[in-house]
């Protein structure tokens, strides 16, 4: 896939993408790049992803890496541990349990906002998450985890486990 081959979802919404990118820079967890520049700096690990976008409830949009399909970053993640993440079975299994002792019950529920942009990457990883929104704008790195790049389910996974 071309680095500019962007998914449909992307199309009508290139602006706000922007305007997001833009101001993620000024906090510093993404950052701009020439082709020339991030080719340079990274070499075979400069992996440019194509894009998708989802609008959320508040009108804002949420880029997604794909980190799978022709860049294959999630492909060749190697992953330290099995950790186990839950499953909707291991919910099923919870409710029934609670079901079956008489009494009140509570359940938590924890969200973080951005939470797959908080956690920071090496330098040297900044490559492996690079996207381009249009051609005159250069290549984007992010340096914190995104959407689609499989990492940050890992890590935070951990955190709570």
């Amino acid at each position: 896939m071309e680095p500019n081959a962007n998914y449909r979802s992307t199309a009508g919404v290139e602006g706000r993408l922007r305007e997001q990118f833009v101001q993620e820079e000024a906090e510093g967890i993404m950052v701009r790049r020439t082709r020339a520049v991030a080719e340079r700096e990274y070499g075979d690990r400069l992996r440019v992803a194509p894009l998708g976008a989802t609008s959320k409830q508040d009108l804002s949009v949420r880029p997604l890496h794909d980190g799978t399909h022709g860049v294959a970053v999630n492909p060749n993640l190697r992953i330290r541990d099995q950790p186990r993440n839950p499953a909707s079975t291991d919910l099923k299994h919870a409710i029934g349990e609670v079901q079956e002792h008489p009494g009140r019950s509570w359940g938590l529920k924890v969200g973080t906002s951005k939470a797959h942009r908080t956690y920071k990457h090496r330098r040297e990883d900044w490559g492996l998450m690079a996207c381009l929104l249009e051609l005159p704008d250069g290549y984007r790195l992010n340096c914190v985890g995104t959407f689609g790049i499989g990492c940050a389910n890992y890590w935070w996974g951990r955190l709570f486990s």
